[in-house]
């Protein structure tokens, strides 16, 4: 409490005054016990479930994609570490899945009807990979299939993932050792799956740049055989190890 000093001149009206403006400083220098219990609640309380229009929007979206995406609720959206469209989507749904803030890995397979497979979902392009290039949560990205339409110029959009450290563009016929030059930029990069490309020995060599690569899935037919064989020749200390399909 303030000591109150007599001043002639004001007289006990202002002592009224300074005696009740240091009772309110204390009551506001140290809380209460109910509202120090109150801010303790608040502190430990779980998380309330996404909501409103944009949580409403990514839900209905996930649940069209079937499988465990179908049960899905409001309150796991938070806690979804990993999605599979199996079925058609646009980019303005692949946007929403930066709204996921656990989400870790992506996975768009697209088989065709090459081996029995259908059409009944949408073929990832080099406008969807550009879109999943600004999902910078990510770890693993695994797109591909025979109906898979993206580029090299796909692959250099998501080689820009900071944090990517699995890469899957098995049956990715679109693509060419240029691509490779792309993820050979990949600072994150540990595992790779180019199985049922057109890559080449020329591709692999682009690879000895990433630092943290140290798998790559490789091959398909005759040929790949003669390249793997001349790359392992030219290069036998190669950081990373290769699988066959």
């Amino acid at each position: 409490m303030r000591r109150a000093t007599w001043l002639p001149s004001v007289g006990p009206l202002v002592l009224a005054c300074a005696f009740s403006c240091s009772i309110a400083d204390r009551q506001g220098a140290e809380p209460t016990t109910e509202s120090a219990a109150a801010a303790a609640d608040s502190a430990t309380a779980p998380p309330e479930p996404r909501g409103g229009d944009s949580g409403t929007r990514l839900l209905a979206f996930l649940h069209t994609q079937g499988g465990a995406l179908s049960s899905l609720t409001a309150a796991d959206l938070d806690g979804l570490t990993a999605v599979r469209l199996d079925r058609e989507y646009a980019p303005d749904d692949l946007r929403m899945l930066a709204d996921l803030p656990a989400l870790r890995e992506v996975m768009i397979w697209r088989d065709g009807e090459r081996f029995g497979g259908s059409e009944g979902g949408s073929a990832p392009s080099d406008a969807d990979l550009r879109v999943l290039s600004t999902l910078h949560q990510i770890e693993s990205l695994r797109i591909g299939g025979w109906s898979a339409s993206f580029t090299d110029a796909g692959v250099a959009y998501v080689a820009t993932l900071p944090r990517l450290r699995r890469l899957d563009l098995v049956e990715a016929q679109g693509i060419t050792n240029v691509a490779m030059e792309s993820v050979g930029s990949m600072r994150s990069l540990e595992r790779l799956d180019i199985t049922y490309t057109k890559i080449s020995d020329v591709g692999l060599r682009a690879l000895l740049r990433a630092p943290a690569l140290r798998t790559v899935r490789f091959g398909w037919a005759r040929e790949s055989e003669h390249w793997l064989a001349a790359f392992r020749a030219a290069h036998p200390d190669a950081p990373f190890t290769i699988e066959s399909p």
